[in-house]
């Protein structure tokens, strides 16, 4: 599975509702995987918060985020 993959924690981490998300709604902008708020692997975009599993899934949004963002279909300026 995908999260092995560069996520050094493994799935055992969060407590995930069972549909990829945290129990608290969030998923990470690039891989879909389940987060939560207190992620370490943070930033904010155009005054919104995005969370991340990893520092890879965090720079490949940093390097083009609206190509990760359009995936959630937010409209640009949002």
């Amino acid at each position: 599975m995908h999260m092995y993959d560069h996520h050094p924690h493994g799935a055992t981490d969060l407590q995930s509702n069972g549909r990829g998300e945290a129990p608290g709604g969030l998923s990470d902008p690039v891989c879909g995987m389940a987060v939560t708020a207190e992620s370490v692997n943070r930033l904010e975009h155009d005054g919104k918060p995005y969370y991340f599993c990893s520092v890879r899934c965090q720079t490949r949004f940093v390097a083009d985020p609206l190509a990760y963002i359009g995936k959630q279909g937010i409209a640009k300026g949002s």
